[in-house]
C-alpha cells in the first residue's frame, strides 16, 4: 500500500510549490505508476547559469564518487573536516579542484555543439574567505567563450 503526501510550501520567490512524498508500507502491487509535479512549470535553464551549476556539480563531486567514471570530480570536497588551518595550503587545495573542475568540463564540452554562452572559456579564485578560523567560503569566477562573466560561491566549508 503506497501512501502519498502533499505538502504545499513557498519558494524563495514565494511560488506554491508542491512537494510529493511517496511512502511504501507494502509491495503487494506489482505495478505503480507515481506522478511528480513541482509547481505550476518548470523552468529551462540556459546560458551562464546553465554552466555556473554545471560547475559547481563538478566541483562539488568527490572523485571517485561516480562508479560510471571513477576520474570524474575534484579534491574539493576532501576539504570538509580536513583540519587545513593554512590560508595558503586551503588555496592550493581550491586552485587544483578549479583547475581539475576546467580541464574536465573542457573534455566533456569538446565534441558536444553548444551555444558560447554555455560553453567554458575559464575560472579562476576569485575570493576567498576564511569566515572564521574553521570555516571557509570559496567564490569562483567563471568565464563563457561569448564573454558572460557568473560569480559562484561554494557552500560553506567546515575545515
Amino acid at each position: 500500500m503506497a501512501k502519498i503526501t502533499r505538502t504545499v510550501t513557498k519558494s524563495l520567490s514565494n511560488d506554491s510549490v508542491d512537494t510529493y512524498i511517496l511512502g511504501i508500507s507494502d509491495f503487494t502491487n506489482d505495478i505503480s505508476n507515481v506522478e511528480f509535479s513541482f509547481g505550476k512549470s518548470s523552468q529551462k535553464v540556459s546560458g551562464a547559469a546553465k554552466l555556473a551549476g554545471i560547475f559547481l556539480k563538478k566541483l562539488l563531486t568527490a572523485r571517485g564518487t561516480n562508479p560510471l567514471d571513477l576520474e570524474e570530480g575534484t579534491e574539493f570536497p576532501n576539504l570538509i573536516s580536513s583540519n587545513i588551518i593554512d590560508e595558503e595550503e586551503a588555496i592550493l587545495v581550491v586552485q587544483s579542484a578549479i583547475d581539475q573542475a576546467v580541464e574536465q568540463i573542457t573534455a566533456d564540452q569538446a565534441d558536444k555543439e553548444l551555444p558560447d554562452d554555455e560553453r567554458l572559456s575559464s575560472a579562476k579564485l576569485d575570493e576567498f574567505d576564511f569566515v572564521t578560523a574553521d570555516r571557509l567560503v570559496v567564490f569562483i569566477d567563471v568565464l563563457t567563450v561569448s564573454g558572460a562573466r557568473v560569480k559562484v560561491k561554494t557552500p560553506r566549508i567546515e575545515l
